[in-house]
């Protein structure tokens, strides 16, 4: 799968959209109602590209990527989608 700032992008906005403060930053609590919809969003993307979906006890979110090279090591990236109250689209 190639990197697409495009794609990165359109995710990036899709998500600031779940937000209980659009007047004022952006607050998406753990667990909370703009998490869910954030988390409902992503499992869609990565539906989409065919990855495996796996989530855990606590909430954790993981997609797995079947490359075109399976037994090279696998490459592992993760972040979170919850935010401070008021934090910046990128917190």
């Amino acid at each position: 799968m190639e990197t697409s700032l495009v794609r990165i992008k359109k995710d990036i906005e899709a998500i600031r959209k779940f937000n209980s403060t659009p007047e004022s930053g952006c607050t998406r609590f753990s667990y909370s109602m703009e998490d869910k919809k954030a988390k409902d969003y992503l499992i869609h993307e990565m539906t989409s590209l065919n990855m495996i979906i796996k989530i855990d006890g606590v909430g954790n979110l993981r997609g797995v990527y079947k490359g075109e090279y399976v037994d090279l090591p696998k490459i592992m990236v993760g972040s979170h989608i919850d935010t401070v109250k008021n934090g910046g689209s990128f917190d």
